[in-house]
């Protein structure tokens, strides 16, 4: 010893002191796994009786313990299924996700209450009106008027099918005497079209009083002598079609 160097002395020293240390280190661990390893036989009988405890709830609630481990054991066997943690996987994605998610549609809802502000309109009084009709239309009173006003709907439609049924009847009887509703509904609307023209023309002007001679002078015009051989033409189809009256 006396012929090494100083440095590795210190050296040594440091290694020694170093290996106590980790020596001391372990006799703490090891002393406390000890204490630990004395408490098992207590920490198991500790576990038995939970477990036997548990069993009797079970069985005093009518259940197979047994059952209810297989069930669990179930549960467990699907929870660990790729599937499934790829699907749990998803869902703690959506939820880290959700706080900003929240606060985007907060700014958004900040700034439609802004823009509404801006245009002057109360977003908070136009909510209370709204929650106002709510009420109205969720009350008693209104409820009822509306499941008479659904039970008469009901009753209408049956009056409207027969009113369609009569429509049809009256349609096949026009039809089957020689009528063409088509043809008729055309010409009929053309007639209504060229009085209604001519009668608002008409109230455009103030209308004047005529007497006899002004009938005479009218019928010079050239207009008003075709309004009249249309009538006289009507008037002889008419009296064509119409029976021929019995003379006793």
């Amino acid at each position: 010893m006396k012929n090494e160097k100083p440095e590795i002395i210190i050296e040594q020293k440091v290694l020694l002191s170093q290996i106590l240390e980790k020596l001391n280190e372990m006799d703490h661990k090891i002393q406390s796994l000890s204490s630990i390893v004395d408490r098992v036989p207590e920490i198991i009988s500790d576990i038995t009786n939970t477990m036997d405890q548990y069993a009797t709830q079970i069985q005093l609630q009518n259940q197979d313990p047994e059952k209810r481990i297989e069930d669990s054991l179930t549960l467990l066997n699907r929870l660990t299924q790729t599937e499934t943690i790829s699907r749990l996987q998803i869902l703690l994605d959506l939820s880290e996700q959700l706080p900003n998610a929240v606060s985007d549609m907060a700014n958004i809802f900040d700034s439609l209450m802004r823009q509404a502000s801006e245009k002057g309109i109360d977003v908070e009084e136009r909510c209370n009106k709204v929650q106002n009709l709510l009420e109205t239309a969720s009350s008693p009173e209104v409820l009822d008027f509306a499941y008479q006003a659904i039970e008469t709907t009901k009753q209408s439609e049956d009056i409207i099918t027969f009113a369609v049924d009569q429509v049809d009847d009256w349609m096949r009887f026009l039809t089957d005497n020689g009528l063409d509703i088509n043809t008729l509904g055309k010409e009929g609307t053309q007639l209504l079209s060229v009085l209604y023209s001519a009668f608002n023309e008409t109230l455009q002007k103030p209308i004047p009083r005529v007497n006899a001679f002004g009938v005479l002078k009218a019928m010079s015009h050239s207009d008003f002598q075709k309004f009249i051989g249309l009538l006289i033409e009507t008037g002889k189809k008419i009296g064509k079609n119409l029976p021929d009256s019995k003379t006793s």
